[in-house]
């Protein structure tokens, strides 16, 4: 009796052995649709003034921090202000603001990428500049943080 419990589990851990390693997929060795690689999806930017979004954070940070954060845009009129020593950002400013107009408030672009960073080494202080990117935060005093998807000359 002990030696057939022996050989009827031996047969079924042989069974599921075999069934789950050897056993065919219904999708015929295709991956399935959620494992494909999808192409990036291509943004689309909003068109913003430095000035106007300065403006903005200037009058309630809180009003444009709800209607800018997550979105992304095409900031014009903007100078570079500073370029940070390891070129983790680059801070811009209104070009045609006066000193001070907007107090410490200015866009902070992040650089996350090797590529951008050797495209930012390209470009002087106080050169104006359109960026994109995405807004990721819209403070009272320092104004506004991005991540930099790409930067170019302004004409």
């Amino acid at each position: 009796m002990k030696k057939t419990f022996l050989l009827v589990m031996a047969a079924l851990v042989a069974a599921f052995c075999i069934a789950g390693c050897g056993g065919s997929s219904s999708s015929g060795g295709k991956q399935s649709p959620t494992a494909q690689t999808q192409a990036p999806k291509q943004k689309t930017y909003a068109e913003a003034n430095i000035n106007q979004l300065l403006q903005e954070a200037k009058d309630n940070a809180a009003k444009a921090n709800k209607a800018y954060k997550g979105k992304d845009v095409k900031i014009v009129g903007g100078e570079i202000k500073n370029i940070d020593s390891d070129v983790k950002y680059i801070s811009l400013d209104s070009s045609s603001a006066g000193l001070m107009e907007y107090g410490m408030l200015s866009v902070r672009c992040d650089i996350n990428n090797e590529k951008l960073k050797d495209k930012v080494l390209d470009f002087k202080k106080e050169q104006q500049v359109i960026v994109y990117g995405t807004i990721k935060e819209v403070g009272d005093l320092m104004g506004y943080s991005m991540t930099l998807d790409n930067i170019e000359a302004a004409q």
